[in-house]
């Protein structure tokens, strides 16, 4: 007799797509079941054993396999298996201080992630607008006409290879390997904050996502989560998955016990405030304040912050103050009149032209505009330290610029070495006279 030990219910989503995945303990062992909350979802948990067939095409040639899947009345069956998720793996390596090693794992992750990708180039669809939304893409990037999109390390177990245990989100039109790519690499690197030292590899750009695309797969991921999976098709009405309810029901939460402030003391802290000036006498007045609550949150110390200003011409200098405490700014872009513009000055350490750390608690950058209309559009991502973590973060980041100057030192002896060596050949001397005769 069949007995269900454990069921996840994902019903966070549009009725077509809600499911719940039971374990089950059968006589022949346990097994996995995915089956559907609605009628209107049927088609959905149909189309899993689908992908099966379509992936395993795909990936015959490389070390993914897939998690063999059966189809009946019940829902789709998959195999039970045990072991580490690539996740996993990755996660006891970084802690155990194997960088290097871990994005070495990645790399060849993308690779054999890859292989799944025909020699096909983009092609807009209308499949494609309805999943991720309207956006402009080259036409030369290397797409797959069977894609899984949710290819990330948590969905891959190490067993008889690389086993893909959920491939649900399979879709079959063309879409650019580098977006998948990018999940990959976003996930697994914002996934906790063990991760942030990976952060300094840039292994996003080290693949060629530039910084524009990635604002575009970062839009397309967000209309995919916010749009296409919560809609309801036929009624053309969201789902409103509790969590994004989150500002509209609370002014935020933070750790009191952590910071040892009072709750009001604390929302302040992380609130985001721009100044705005003709010179640089900034003052309160001419300020704005964008509560805690409104930046997105990504987890318990890391936040987003995203927006669009109108502010007189005629200031041309912008202070902008991220929080009130010692934080870690990355992928920072503040534009106008559609030019990015660089920081003028700050009291923070700039790790990278996108990556400020602050070791103290009033961090600020200024900018400068030119000939600028109202629009100013600012965006980046916020870590938020203690004092304790953020002087760790800039001795982690000066050992790692002393070790580069160690790298280009040796680089510089060996190349005056070289020239030393040529300047004592034969063909080296004779050039030398001949040139002062």
């Amino acid at each position: 007799m069949n007995k269900i030990i454990f069921s996840k219910y994902s019903n966070e989503r549009a009725k077509r797509f809600a499911l719940r995945t039971d374990i089950i303990q059968t006589e022949e062992g346990r097994k996995v079941r995915k089956m559907a909350l609605f009628p209107e979802g049927e088609e959905h948990i149909r189309h899993i054993k689908h992908c099966e067939n379509a992936l395993t095409e795909c990936y015959h040639d490389s070390r993914i396999t897939l998690n063999r899947c059966e189809y009946d009345e019940q829902g789709a069956w998959l195999e039970y298996l045990t072991g580490e998720t690539l996740e996993e793996q990755l996660d006891e390596m970084v802690l155990d201080g194997q960088q290097e090693r871990v994005c070495e794992f990645l790399m060849d992750y993308l690779d054999e992630v890859k292989k799944g990708f025909q020699n096909t180039s983009f092609e807009m669809t209308e499949a494609f607008r309805e999943v991720f939304g309207e956006v402009e893409l080259p036409a030369n990037l290397l797409s797959g006409n069977i894609v899984d999109i949710d290819m990330v390390l948590n969905n891959v177990m190490a067993v008889n290879g690389w086993t893909l245990i959920d491939y649900e989100w399979t879709f079959d039109f063309p879409i650019p390997f580098d977006f998948v790519a990018y999940r990959i690499l976003y996930y697994y690197l914002h996934g906790s904050s063990t991760r942030n030292t990976l952060l300094s590899y840039d292994l996003i750009r080290k693949i060629g996502i530039t910084e524009e695309m990635e604002q575009i797969y970062s839009s397309m991921e967000k209309h995919f989560q916010e749009i296409y999976v919560q809609r309801d098709s036929k009624r053309d009405e969201l789902h409103v998955p509790i969590r994004v309810l989150y500002d509209e029901m609370t002014p935020g939460i933070i750790k009191i016990k952590d910071l040892g402030l009072g709750l009001e003391e604390a929302q302040q802290m992380r609130s985001v405030q721009l100044y705005y000036a003709a010179d640089y006498g900034f003052s309160e007045e001419d300020s704005t304040v964008v509560p805690s609550a409104k930046l997105t949150e990504i987890d318990r110390m890391r936040s987003h912050f995203a927006c669009e200003y109108h502010i007189d011409p005629q200031k041309k200098c912008i202070r902008l103050d991220p929080a009130a405490q010692c934080c870690l700014v990355s992928n920072l872009s503040v534009c106008s009149d559609g030019k990015k513009l660089s920081i003028a000055v700050t009291n923070g350490q700039l790790q990278a032209p996108d990556k400020i750390l602050f070791t103290n608690e009033d961090p600020w950058m200024i900018f400068q505009r030119e000939n600028s209309n109202e629009s100013v559009k600012i965006r980046f991502e916020i870590q938020y330290l203690t004092v304790r973590e953020a002087l760790a973060e800039a001795e982690l980041h000066m050992e790692q610029l002393q070790q580069r100057c160690i790298e280009l030192q040796t680089q510089l002896s060996a190349r005056e070495e070289k020239i030393r060596q040529m300047e004592n050949t034969k063909v080296w001397k004779a050039y030398k006279k001949l040139k002062r005769d």
